[in-house]
């Protein structure tokens, strides 16, 4: 089953960014549930501390809702993955969890790979972006203008195809950003990872 979370800093409507309709599973963190109900779109399950300003009455939803205390390990948008994994959901759709703080934002990167690493594929999405994180080979259709093929957690090495920039076996570190700025010149995409964890980012300018 295919689960969208959304999170709470959303600079765009949810519907310009994804179709509600192609999930089975909808969870919103701490107080997005509210533009999410303006567009129509109700939530399965409402997650969060809710100690955001200014402050909203969740005692109305009739979903379910999970309220966490202000002081914990994770943050609402983690709570929110771990919940659906949980669940047995394996494909998960992020949106809200870019922009604004960027400890957020790399927080929510960290996500993914955690996400990875439970056997479930997990996407940030947003206007410009889309963030995943795989240590197998995919295939891609071009979203964005740009692709970046970037390490974590350590070395890792790939091979890509079908683009710009198209190396064997290239060595990526987390210390160096070779693998910023390429581009996806055919149908398909094809990144080979021989080694290793990396971050993949479409995005536009």
């Amino acid at each position: 089953m295919k689960c969208l979370i959304i999170a709470t800093h959303l600079e765009d409507k949810i519907r310009d960014l994804v179709n509600p309709d192609n999930y089975g599973f909808i969870i919103c963190a701490d107080n997005s549930f509210v533009q999410a109900e303006q567009e129509g779109i109700h939530p399965d399950l409402v997650i969060g501390d809710f100690d955001h300003e200014p402050e909203v009455d969740y005692s109305s939803l009739t979903c379910e809702v999970i309220r966490l205390p202000a002081v914990k390990d994770d943050t609402d948008t983690h709570y929110c993955i771990k919940e659906a994994i949980s669940r047995g959901m394996k494909d998960l759709s992020i949106i809200g969890g870019t922009g604004g703080r960027l400890d957020h934002t790399l927080a929510n990167i960290q996500s993914l790979i955690f996400a990875r690493k439970k056997g479930a594929q997990a996407t940030l999405i947003d206007k410009n972006n889309i963030v995943t994180v795989t240590d197998k080979n995919v295939e891609l259709t071009k979203n964005k203008k740009y692709l970046s093929v970037l390490a974590v957690g350590g070395k890792a090495i790939v091979s890509i195809d079908g683009c710009k920039y198209s190396p064997e076996e290239i060595e990526l570190t987390e210390s160096f950003p070779v693998g910023v700025s390429n581009e996806i010149c055919s149908k398909m995409a094809h990144i080979h990872v021989i080694q290793g964890t990396v971050v993949l980012i479409q995005s536009d300018d």
